[in-house]
């Protein structure tokens, strides 16, 4: 199952959508706290 969902339009701009999967959303909290982990570590000197 892919965690990332990729939707392409036939147009005559082409545009590919992406977006998380059920699978990918379970990794949501998992994203925050590295995200928060990042934030905290970029204020450390």
């Amino acid at each position: 199952m892919p965690i990332v969902r990729r939707e392409a339009f036939a147009e005559v701009l082409p545009r590919v959508v992406y977006s998380l999967s059920e699978l990918g959303k379970t990794l949501e909290p998992i994203l925050g706290a590295m995200s928060a982990w990042g934030a905290e570590y970029k204020r450390k000197p």
